[in-house]
């Protein structure tokens, strides 16, 4: 029973892997499509619209929109299967970026994604910015500092996946740099392109206005579904606490070191959690 459940687990990891990695392929071409407004507006929407023929295709978004929910759900599953909260702080820091991604970046979603799909529209560079950069800046501030934020909690997710890979840990500084220049040239890229857009403003023409009924509909989920996840993060929050202490009033199982040391955990609790929570130096390869 617990060699099946640990054959699950490993199982549930390589598709959590698989479906970042494609998260990862996503963010990266956007970022760097970015990055290419430091040779003009053209330029990087000529980047972004060459990536968004594979993204924007029906394979291509089902592809996007799988990855997004695996990584998702067995993210929240690799989180149910703790038993407690002992971990390295970058571990910590890992879970909060993935959470706080969400509410981060739905608006975005909302904006491009979501309106063309509902609306038929495809706003150019020059129209986003004028909409982050004049219009609403508090959107423009949160969009820079959510991609960050999902860049950094890829760039972690990388540097511990790098570790169990001979090629990768050869070349590391040149990994960590890569990790690093990404998202600098992504932001010099923006400037450029808003500095530009706002100095042509008059020129750029507006969106088409969105259906009364489009509109309604973006507005009912943009005031919805960020609550909603809360409330949802909260209710497994409380479950999670929940099961945390049913484990306490368990039988206990004795887990007995080489040094002769024991350590009482409850069902379920792997070698590594137990290291941590008895304050024994335990390896962790990711």
């Amino acid at each position: 029973m617990a060699t099946r459940r640990l054959g699950r687990w490993r199982t549930a990891r390589r598709w959590r892997l698989a479906a970042g990695l494609v998260l990862v392929v996503f963010v990266a071409q956007h970022l760097l499509s970015h990055a290419m407004g430091l040779f003009g507006v053209a330029t990087a929407q000529a980047a972004l619209s060459g990536g968004m023929v594979v993204w924007g295709s029906a394979p291509g978004g089902l592809l996007l929109l799988a990855a997004f929910a695996v990584h998702v759900v067995l993210g929240f599953y690799a989180l149910w299967r703790r038993r407690d909260w002992r971990m390295p702080w970058t571990d910590h820091a890992q879970w909060l970026l993935a959470l706080s991604i969400p509410p981060l970046l739905f608006g975005h979603v909302l904006a491009t994604s979501v309106s063309a799909s509902l609306g038929g529209l495809s706003p150019s560079y020059e129209q986003i910015s004028l909409l982050y950069w004049r219009d609403r800046i508090d959107f423009g501030v949160r969009q820079i500092f959510g991609l960050l934020v999902v860049w950094l909690h890829a760039s972690v997710g990388i540097v511990n996946w790098s570790r169990g890979w001979g090629a990768a840990q050869r070349h590391r500084s040149v990994l960590i740099g890569v990790l690093i220049a990404v998202p600098i040239a992504s932001l010099a890229g923006t400037a450029v392109i808003a500095a530009d857009s706002l100095a042509r403003a008059a020129s750029i023409a507006p969106q088409p206005p969105l259906s009364a009924a489009t509109h309604a509909l973006l507005v009912l989920l943009h005031e919805t579904v960020p609550p909603v996840y809360a409330a949802g993060v909260l209710l497994f929050l409380v479950a999670w606490g929940w099961r945390y202490r049913l484990d306490q009033r368990r039988a206990a199982i004795i887990l007995t070191y080489p040094q002769g040391r024991q350590v009482a955990i409850a069902p379920g609790t792997s070698v590594l959690e137990a290291s941590r929570r008895a304050g024994i130096p335990h390896a962790q390869a990711c």
